[in-house]
């Protein structure tokens, strides 16, 4: 008999169908689950905390072979309630919501779906949505059906779904003519419904980065996206109900008539949630109305005393935080509206149900047999290996190594767990070296452990007893060993120590930051390649020989006017500086003014680039010694980094590894944002110097750096106990450092970190390796000097917090080696954003929460005037919190002195101003409240909100708004950050901006006026043309071709609403560079908008025209109508800059139609048509002609070849 078989057995037998297992902890809860449901049971789990039931979810998930995201498409659910009180004015996670909405209707409308539920514990004492909320809310569209698409639109709004241009995130919709974009909180993906007046032509779901079709879907379901629905109902009962409320309360009539006004406006205002039993007249109901009822079902569940516990903390908590609503004349229902007897509930819902209970440690219960699940973990394995790794083991995995011969031997299947691909094949590579001798499998599928422990039966592949070990890509919270069923896992964290979990968050679409002008808007500046600086004045549509077109309408200095083709859209550029909030000075049409401006800021780039090209060249005739390649000690170093390398970190990891093995001084700059990896980059290029027997200097300009780097490097390097690191700052005294410099002078010292003192004469190295660079730019004259010569004596790394844009890089290549870290590592924004009214129940709730849990704090009060005063209230608010503030008016000893106290957590509050926008790194602040967010930008909130969240806790952003009504204004910049606090909108356009001023520090003060002068996009064209100058490839700007021909080509406004999303079409078409990209566009806008009228596919052929023209060196193509003397022709001018045919290449192309092509005296070509010829027949024929051309050429080149 299986073990689960036996204990189903005890339970059919056990008074009230209860037993306690002993053994059941961490993972293997879920296991006992997965083994529940083999046996054809549903299993319902309990977590301990709303954390234990995420963890148990992603647990019993792993084991079914699924990712968060796909299982409930195995039948696995989860439920949670909101943890903050019912009586807090804030906004929910909508995410959490909406998956909380997904599985209630499962639960309610499709139980049969349900195989296996997790749920958390505040479910029990939190009441939920009653399920008639689906009959009010949410629809069932079918291919084919009628549809009536007003009443849709009307819908998603009353639901809760936002309206946004572009669908990317659940919760949102979009519409786009006959076309309506839908992302239901149920489904994976968005999908996309095609009407064809109110009919269903079809329902597509697509992938939200690309916006393309991935498959065809018969019917679709869209849920609510909120827990309230405006009916006209249940606004009315609302809105009499809270009249009621507020009268019987004394709520000033202000306040309320502001409450009323926006339920009849049917607005989500913040704190909606704390009248949410007034919008169901139902009212709102307990757990059990959800909870699975089926005889198979089996509940598994904590000890019932630490749940009550729990949930009676939980009703005192809820009482007095009415109390105060009340107290300050709030809106406030009774606490039994909001939550329920948990133990009352747990009661009621374990009715007639198996139940198997998890005891606490030390409590028995001789009323309820008890049975036990046999499994053991692996709490010792981790100290074993740090301990074999300190007796010169240097890969330190023998522990490991036994256990799995150990467990082989005994008939146990080892499964070793890997969170990511590049993690497992490390984990291979350190087990299957020749002197261990493993044999192990890297698994290539996700584990199904149904599919593992069937193949334990038949002696399939995966069971295999000839492998030591089966490696799996996935999460899973713990390992366990199972001498029952045969089983064993193991944990990389178990192996390497603690890694990022990283839970499931949408990625969003990568890509370079290229300027793109969806976001111009009529008033905003524009660079012309050839003109110059104008103002953007909109879209125009004007008649050109009777044909429309669209042109961009363009304001010059002096009022001059030019109306710029779309077609010609390559020509202009948005325009962006490094410095904000000021405007530019507009050309002047026709004056030599932009001309010489260019001139002048390629003249300064010439010098600078000039500069880097005679360092490079001086490196690269300089031998050094190579560092020798990675080896096994360096591969654990790499399997001991706690995170997952995006793909920016791992291309800089090889850059730098390659870099050093190489017999010419490394000289390579690392650019990103704080927290992208730059360090982590230093470290790995550190270690392997290290380990090669040679020293490291890591030079920082500021106190505060040196003492985040030591702390950072000494944690990093924990594993390696026999690496020396020291630190030489201002806080050490003279004797401390005195003592360090002696040691990096005898070799004792492998990691020395400073500021300039490293630079001093006194310092010697005897086997310097590798110098580190932190913030370049921000070192002296003097200081920059010295460097110079280490730049052509040993390796030297550097780097910079100040993120830049991709293009940019791109620009430096072959002068200046770089590395760009443009990617957020995994879960770097998941950092759970809340937008609050300013309330001294929510300052401190936020700071005592992050203080209990060991962490620190920043808060941001960006008025240097009120700082301190400001500084008193939080101190009197949290009296028990350690608290420094600081600012940059500050002394620079003492603003360093704050820092470093709150760095080494003498403090666990910092108060600043937007000083700590960039250049700190502290895993430890894990909570940050912005005052008056409602006055910063986006880019500042953006960077703010980077802080926070770097460590394993997750980080929690606070944007506090002022009480009291807002302007007109403020409403704006509010709306705009609940967007972003929800779904993350605006992360490009902030991460742009940010780039752009990164830019600019990285280049210095002096460069910054000529970016201004000309415009951001125009300098990095200026700075390629440079480079590429001075190595000697420089070559002549193509000209950009014109076309003219008789058919009208243009995207309607009545297809593409939008002028952004037009003007971002346009601009698309011009930079497609193949017939390729041309129609995957075309595609895209078939997709989006529905089938293309003759305009949208006219211009598409008209940019097929516009590529050929550029291939064979051609600047013109013109129609000709047809007159009294000369029949319709089309007419190519060359630019005779450059000319791709010879002259018998040209002969031969007219001679094949001596009647209908010949050349003109002035050297264009004339190609005449058949009189009868249909305009758009003319395009055609065009593309053909030039594809002979394009051939003629080609065999020209393919002759100079040979």
């Amino acid at each position: 008999m299986s073990l689960v078989k036996s204990i189903l057995r005890s339970l059919s037998k056990a008074p009230e169908s209860r037993v306690r297992a002993r053994g059941l902890d961490g993972s293997a809860r879920a296991l006992l689950a997965f083994e529940l449901m083999k046996e054809g049971r549903c299993p319902v789990l309990v977590g301990s905390s709303a954390s234990d039931a995420e963890e148990l979810y992603r647990d019993l998930a792993f084991l079914l072979g699924s990712t968060d995201d796909e299982a409930r498409s195995k039948g696995l659910f989860y439920l949670g309630a909101d943890e903050k009180s019912a009586y807090e004015e804030y906004s929910p996670e909508p995410l959490a919501v909406m998956e909380r909405l997904a599985t209630l209707y499962s639960l309610a409308m499709d139980p049969a779906r349900v195989e296996a539920l997790v749920v958390s514990p505040s479910t029990f004492a939190r009441k939920l949505i009653p399920s008639r909320l689906f009959s009010r809310g949410g629809d069932y569209v079918v291919s084919g059906a009628r549809l009536d698409r007003q009443k849709l639109l009307r819908d998603l709004v009353s639901w809760g779904y936002s309206s946004v241009s572009s669908v990317e995130d659940p919760g949102t919709f979009s519409l786009r003519g006959g076309i309506v974009d839908v992302f239901s909180p149920n489904l994976s993906k968005p999908i996309r419904i095609d009407l064809f007046g109110d009919e269903i032509e079809s329902i597509r779901s697509f992938d939200p980065s690309n916006q393309r079709t991935l498959e065809t879907l018969e019917d679709a379901l869209i849920l609510p996206a909120r827990e309230i629905v405006f009916t006209d109902e249940v606004v009315k009962t609302a809105c009499e109900q809270i009249s009621a409320l507020g009268e019987s309360q004394l709520v000033p009539t202000k306040r309320l008539r502001a409450v009323l006004d926006d339920v009849e406006n049917r607005i989500f205002f913040f704190g909606v949630e704390c009248l949410l039993p007034l919008f169901h007249p139902e009212g709102l109901v307990t757990l059990e109305a959800y909870a699975p009822k089926a005889d198979d079902v089996v509940w598994i569940i904590p000890d019932p005393g630490e749940l009550e516990e729990a949930w009676a903390r939980h009703l005192a908590e809820e009482e007095l935080a009415r109390a105060k609503v009340l107290a300050h004349h709030g809106l406030a229902l009774p606490v039994e509206s909001h939550s329920a007897d948990g133990s009352e509930v747990l009661g009621r819902a374990l009715d007639r149900h198996l139940v198997i209970e998890l005891p606490r440690i030390g409590v028995t219960d001789t009323a309820i047999p008890e049975v036990a699940f046999p499994v053991s973990g692996h709490e010792t394995l981790r100290a074993e290996i740090l301990k074999a790794t300190r007796d010169e083991d240097q890969a330190g995995l023998e522990p490991l190594v036994t256990r799995l011969r150990r467990w082989r031997s005994a008939g146990i299947v080892n499964v070793l767990v890997a969170g990511t691909r590049g993690q497992a094949e490390r984990l291979k590579s350190l087990l299957s070296t020749k002197e261990r001798g493993l044999q192990v499998r890297l698994r290539e599928k996700r584990l199904d452990l149904g599919e593992l422990t069937s193949t334990l039966r038949t002696g399939g592949t995966l069971a295999d007893r000839s492998f030591h070990a089966h490696i799996v890509i996935g999460e899973l919270s713990r390992g366990l060993l199972s001498e029952g069923l045969k089983l064993c896992f193991v944990t990389e964290e178990e192996i390497f120590g603690q890694r990022q979990k990283k839970h499931k968050k949408r990625a969003p679409a990568a890509g370079a930051f290229v300027s793109d002008l969806a976001d111009l808007k009529p008033g905003d500046f524009v660079v012309h390649l050839d003109f110059g600086i104008g103002l953007y004045h909109g879209l125009t549509r004007l008649p050109v020989n009777g044909v429309d077109g669209d042109f961009l309408f363009l304001e010059y200095k002096g009022g001059d006017k030019l109306y710029l083709p779309v077609t010609q859209l390559r020509l202009v550029q948005k325009y962006a500086s490094a410095e904000e909030g000021r405007n530019p000075v507009l050309s002047k049409l026709g004056a030599p003014t932009w001309t010489n401006t260019k001139r002048k800021v390629k003249d300064t780039l010439l010098q600078m680039a000039s500069e880097l090209l005679r360092l490079y060249a001086v490196r690269s005739s300089v031998e050094v010694q190579p560092i020798e390649g990675p080896g096994e000690a360096y591969a654990r170093f790499e399997s001991d980094f706690a995170f997952e390398p995006t793909v920016d970190q791992q291309k800089a990891f090889d850059d730098v590894v390659r870099d050093v093995q190489l017999p010419k001084p490394m000289d390579r700059l690392i650019c990103g944002d704080v927290g992208y990896g730059k360090t982590e980059v230093a470290m790995r290029a550190a270690a392997l110097v290290v380990l090669s027997k040679r020293q490291v200097a890591v030079l920082v300009p500021t106190t505060v750096l040196a003492a985040q780097h030591f702390n950072v490097f000494k944690e990093r390097f924990a594993g390696f106990p026999d690496v020396r690191i020291e630190v030489v700052s201002r806080f050490q005294s003279n004797e401390e450092i005195k003592k360090t410099l002696a040691g990096v002078a005898a070799g004792q010292v492998d990691i020395v970190i400073g500021t300039h003192r490293l630079l001093s004469k006194d310092v010697k190295f005897p086997r310097l390796g590798l110098l580190v660079l932190d913030e370049e730019h921000r070192f002296g004259v003097k200081h920059k000097e010295q460097l110079k010569k280490y730049r052509t004596e040993v390796h030297v790394l550097a780097m910079s917090a100040t993120p830049i844009p991709r293009t940019l890089h791109l620009g430096f290549m072959g002068v200046r080696d770089m590395s760009l870290i443009a990617t957020p590592p995994d879960d770097r924004q998941a950092v759970r954003t809340e937008v609050h009214r300013f309330s001294e129940d929510v300052i401190r709730d936020a700071l005592l929460n992050e203080i209990r849990r060991g962490g620190q704090c920043f808060v941001v009060h960006n008025r240097v005037a009120s700082i301190d005063a400001f500084a008193r209230f939080i101190h009197k608010l949290v009296p028990e919190a350690r608290i420094g503030v600081g600012h940059g008016q500050m002394d620079e000893e003492d603003l360093e002195k704050v820092m470093v106290d709150f760095m080494e957590k003498r403090h666990n509050i910092l108060i600043s101003t937007t000083i700590i926008e960039s250049g700190i790194d502290i895993a430890n602040a894990n909570t940050i409240l912005i005052n008056r967010a409602d006055r910063l930008g986006l880019a500042q909130l953006y960077q703010l909100k980077g802080r926070v969240g770097r460590s394993k806790n997750r980080g929690f952003a606070y944007f506090l708004i002022p009480v009291g009504n807002l302007t007109a204004d403020a409403k704006k910049r509010i709306a705009v950050l609940q967007r972003f606090a929800e779904l993350g909108a605006g992360f490009k356009v902030a991460s742009h901006d940010l780039e752009i001023r990164g830019a600019g520090n990285l280049l210095g003060k002096e460069q910054h006026g000529q970016i201004q002068s000309v415009g951001f996009e125009m300098y990095q064209h200026l700075l390629k043309e440079a480079i590429e100058e001075l190595k000697g490839a420089a070559q002549k700007a193509a000209r950009e071709p014109e076309v003219r021909l008789p058919v009208p080509a243009l995207i309607p406004d009545v297809y593409v609403p939008p002028p952004g999303e037009r003007l971002s079409y346009y601009q698309r078409l011009n930079r497609a560079e193949s017939d390729e990209d041309t129609y995957d566009i075309l595609q895209e806008l078939t997709d989006l908008y529905g089938a293309p009228p003759p305009e949208v596919e006219n211009l598409v052929q008209l940019m097929r025209v516009k590529q050929r023209l550029g291939r064979v060196s051609a600047i013109n193509l013109e129609y000709g109508p047809p007159t009294k003397n000369m029949p319709p022709r089309l007419v190519i001018r060359f630019d005779d800059r450059e000319v791709k045919l010879s002259g018998e290449q040209l002969a031969s192309f007219l001679n094949r139609k001596p009647g209908s092509r010949k050349m003109i005296p002035d050297g264009r070509i004339m190609l005449y048509l058949n009189p009868f010829t249909e305009n758009r027949e003319v395009v055609v024929q065009s593309i053909e002609l030039l594809d002979e051309l394009i051939l003629k050429s080609l065999s020209r080149d393919t002759q100079r070849r040979s």
